[in-house]
C-alpha cells in the first residue's frame, strides 16, 4: 500500500479527515463520533449557527497533513494517526478511533421534531458507548442532548459560556438558546451545574440568585482573569458522570468573533486550554457539545479553527478516563 501526504485542500471535508461513517457496523467500531447539528431556530440574536458544523469541518482540514492511503488521517487499522502537541511535548489522540457520522437531520420550522431527532441520535450513541462530539448549531440543542443522557446516572454539567442559559424563556421563546439548562434541570435530567466564564451585561440578578439557590457553582471570567485560587477537585463532585457543553462565545470576541451574542471580557484560548486540562483530565464524561459558531460573522476562519482546537484539547484530556 502506497502512502502519501494528504494536503488540507484535498478530499471530502470530514472532521479532521477521519472516515465518513455510513452504517451501524462501522460506527460501532468507533470510540468517538463527530456529529453536526445544523440548527439555529433557537437563536434570539444573529442567525447563522446552522452553518457551524460545515465551517468547523472545513477548518479542521488544517490538521490533515498526514500520510494517507485513501483513509485520510487514519491508519490501516482505523485508528487516528494523531497530532504532536509541542507545548505538552506529547502526542494527541494517537490510536483513537474517530468517525464523522454526518449531520442530524433537522426539520425547518419544527422545533419538537428536530429535538426528537437530536435526542434519538444522542441516546443511540451513548447507549452503544460511542463518545459523541456534537457540534451546533445554537445552544438550544443542549436540552435534547442532555435528555438523551437521562438513563446514565447522576449528570453534572460543566458549562462554558458567557451567558447563564437558565432562563425559563427569552421573549416568550421557551425552547430557545437561553433556556437549555433551565429545561434540563426542570425535567430532572441533570443534577447540578458548574458555569465557567460567565461575563458581560446579559446575565440578570434573578438568574444568578436562582442558580446559587439551586446549588450551581458560578465561576466568572473575572475570577479566572484575577487568578483566584479555585480548587476544581473541591468544586466538582467526585462520583458523578459529567457532560460538557461549550458555547464558543465564552471566548473573548477578539479570538472568536464568529458567534451570535459576543461580549468582551471573555476568556483567551490559553486560559481555556489550561482549564480543559485541569477540569477534564481524569473525569468520566458521557458526551459533549460545542455550539454557537457562526461563520457569517467569522473572518479568516479564526473562530472555527479555535473550535477545532478546543475539541482536540477536550478529547485528549478525557482520553485516558473515557475513550
Amino acid at each position: 500500500m502506497t502512502f502519501q501526504i494528504r494536503m488540507p485542500f484535498e478530499g471530502i471535508a470530514s472532521f479532521l479527515g477521519t472516515p465518513l461513517i455510513d452504517n451501524t457496523e462501522k460506527l460501532l467500531e468507533m470510540q468517538v463520533a463527530f456529529a453536526g447539528i445544523p440548527y439555529d431556530m433557537g437563536t434570539t440574536n444573529r442567525a447563522g449557527a446552522r452553518l457551524g458544523p460545515r465551517a468547523i469541518r472545513d477548518a479542521s482540514q488544517f490538521y490533515t497533513y498526514f500520510k494517507t492511503s485513501g483513509l485520510a488521517t487514519v491508519s490501516p487499522d482505523k485508528a487516528y494517526e494523531g497530532l504532536w502537541d509541542i507545548n505538552r511535548k506529547k502526542p494527541v489522540l494517537v490510536g483513537t478511533r474517530i468517525g464523522d457520522v454526518g449531520d442530524v437531520c433537522v426539520i425547518p420550522a419544527n422545533v419538537q421534531k428536530s429535538f426528537d431527532k437530536i435526542e434519538e441520535t444522542a441516546a443511540w450513541l451513548i447507549k452503544n458507548k460511542v463518545f459523541p462530539v456534537f457540534v451546533g448549531g445554537d445552544h438550544s440543542i443542549t436540552y435534547p442532548l442532555l435528555k438523551a443522557c437521562s438513563n446514565t446516572g447522576t449528570i453534572h454539567v460543566i458549562h462554558f459560556d458567557t451567558h447563564i442559559d437558565t432562563w425559563e424563556n427569552v421573549g416568550g421563546a421557551e425552547m430557545g438558546h437561553g433556556s437549555p439548562l433551565f429545561l434540563a434541570q426542570k425535567s430532572g435530567t441533570i443534577k447540578t451545574i458548574t458555569h465557567i466564564g460567565l461575563h458581560g451585561f446579559l446575565n440578570d440578578e434573578d438568574r444568578y440568585t436562582d442558580a446559587i439557590e439551586k446549588g450551581h457553582t458560578i465561576i466568572t471570567a473575572d475570577d479566572i482573569h484575577d487568578r483566584k485560587n479555585i480548587d476544581y477537585n473541591v468544586v466538582l463532585p467526585k462520583d458523578d458522570v459529567y457532560y460538557l457543553t461549550f458555547d464558543i462565545d465564552v471566548c473573548d470576541p477578539a479570538y472568536a468573533p464568529g458567534t451570535g451574542t459576543p461580549e468582551f471580557g471573555g476568556l483567551s484560548p490559553v486560559q481555556i486550554f489550561n482549564l480543559i486540562d485541569t477540569i477534564c483530565t481524569g473525569r468520566r464524561f458521557i458526551g459533549m457539545d460545542l455550539v454557537e459558531v457562526n461563520p457569517l460573522y467569522d473572518h479568516s476562519q479564526i473562530t472555527a479553527i479555535l473550535a477545532v482546537q478546543i475539541i482536540l484539547k477536550i478529547l485528549n484530556s478525557i482520553k485516558g478516563s473515557r475513550l
